[in-house]
């Protein structure tokens, strides 16, 4: 019993020494407190670097150019259709463009790469505006107060119950008030659900607009050829097909992944000065190598020169 006594008195007085030295280790570190967060602070810091620098030599990134002139690419790539394109074993073709317009238009037809041009820049200028490098040669550009891209890119669980046209202007609506801030707007295929000529008087009347707004920069991707030549615009086409030894005879009777992949080798997915009125139809020749029937595609040529 009396054992038992001297081990509780012990113990006692095991944990009040516990109590002193904790005591003592706390009073310290609540010293030491300002002093942890900025060693913790410092060490996120240099993780945060470490792995921006890590991310940019693996991926060939580049710091971008900010400043208030015109938009300008130098090899720009967006990194998941590139990635694609490597499993896919095609070639994947980088961007090079200037942008120095308040509005530029991008003509061309269906698979044609309208829409990975505005997704290349709508990829870089994120990685600017979030501080990271871009994945480029070169990137020129500045800092816009508001981005907003227009079009099937965007999700419509908010939206439900509207039309794909309804969903658009909605879009667009919403960012109408930051035009006079300095925004950013990508037009992925504006108004291709309603008729051409409707389409093509609300691209011109929005063109006409944004040329008014100083500091914003839009970009229209349209197949639409209908669209009024706004002075201040400016327009461009993706080169398409190209139509030198093509055999649409390779296509026939082949797999669809086969086609698609004749499709990507034969296309041309750079930028040029639009010049006018096409009288070559690629969406046609398109359509034949994803195999629509030859006397229908050639009553279809007719139908587009004589129109």
């Amino acid at each position: 019993h009396a054992a038992a006594e001297r081990r509780e008195a012990l113990l006692a007085r095991e944990r009040v020494a516990e109590e002193a030295v904790l005591e003592t280790l706390s009073a310290a570190l609540r010293e030491e407190l300002p002093r942890l967060r900025q060693y913790r602070e410092a060490v996120t810091a240099f993780d945060l670097a470490f792995a921006r620098a890590r991310l940019a030599r693996e991926a060939g990134l580049v710091r971008p150019v900010l400043g208030e002139g015109p938009l300008r690419v130098e090899g720009g790539r967006f990194v998941p259709c590139e990635e694609l394109c490597g499993k896919l074993g095609v070639d994947y073709v980088p961007l090079d463009a200037a942008f120095d317009a308040g509005a530029t238009v991008i003509f061309g037809s269906n698979m044609g790469g309208k829409t990975v041009v505005l997704k290349t820049l709508a990829f870089l200028q994120l990685c600017a505006q979030t501080g990271l490098f871009v994945p480029a040669r070169r990137f020129e550009t500045r800092v816009f107060r508001a981005f907003h891209y227009i079009g099937e890119g965007r999700s419509r669980e908010e939206a439900q119950g509207l039309s794909g046209f309804g969903f658009e202007i909605r879009q667009l609506a919403e960012a109408w008030p930051d035009l006079e801030r300095g925004a950013l707007l990508l037009f992925d295929e504006f108004a291709r659900t309603t008729s051409s000529r409707e389409a093509e008087a609300l691209i011109s009347a929005i063109l006409e607009r944004l040329v008014a707004a100083e500091g914003s920069l839009a970009l229209f991707s349209t197949h639409f050829r209908g669209v009024r030549r706004i002075p201040g615009v400016s327009y461009r086409r993706m080169r398409g097909l190209r139509r030198e030894g093509l055999d649409f005879a390779e296509a026939a009777g082949a797999e669809l992944a086969a086609r698609i992949r004749l499709i990507d080798r034969r296309m041309d997915y750079r930028l040029a000065e639009d010049e006018g009125e096409s009288r070559v139809s690629d969406a046609v020749a398109v359509a034949v190598l994803l195999g629509l029937e030859p006397a229908v595609a050639a009553r279809a040529d007719h139908f587009f020169k004589d129109n």
